[in-house]
């Protein structure tokens, strides 16, 4: 798969010592300026990687001895961390999902026997990238600096799996 890249340009008048702009303009033909960004050093950390940041619901009872369930449709987060002019959906279509938002659930959670004001929760479960961003600014042809992100990580949410407790 061909990497993917985002491409900004400017232009730039490069003018030498002892010439004037408007005698560079018309000797000196101006150099582009552009920075190129990609998606490198990719890798699946987990094919089940549980999101607990957030829980996408709960439940709980008032009585004990009683139990709650989580009903499918709720909604999972698809969370993408961005750097250095690395788009959201450069960084999804470079692991093959969508660069959407969320994720409907398509799973139901029943809660074992509760006590009263125990809260049952439901988390997203789904397959965490790791990637690093790298920027290079080129004037003209040349590579004039070159960056790279530290570990940057995507989580892309399973529709049909949930962990609850």
């Amino acid at each position: 798969m061909r990497p993917l890249i985002a491409v900004t340009a400017t232009t730039v008048l490069v003018v030498g010592l002892g010439a004037t702009a408007a005698h560079a303009a018309t000797t000196t033909p101006a150099a582009t300026v552009k920075t190129v960004s990609s998606v490198i050093e990719k890798s699946t950390v987990s094919n089940r990687y549980i999101d607990r940041s957030k829980s996408i619901s709960s439940c709980s009872i008032g009585a004990a001895g009683g139990s709650c369930v989580i009903s499918r449709g709720r909604t999972a987060s698809r969370s993408i961390q961005l750097s250095l002019g690395v788009t959201r959906e450069m960084v999804a279509a470079s692991f093959g999902f969508s660069s959407g938002y969320t994720v409907s659930t398509s799973v139901t959670c029943t809660s074992p026997v509760l006590k009263a004001g125990q809260i049952w929760r439901a988390y997203a479960v789904g397959t965490r990238h790791k990637y690093k961003a790298k920027k290079v600014t080129m004037v003209g042809y040349l590579a004039a600096k070159t960056e790279t992100s530290g570990w940057l990580y995507a989580f892309n949410p399973k529709a049909a799996d949930l962990h609850c407790e």
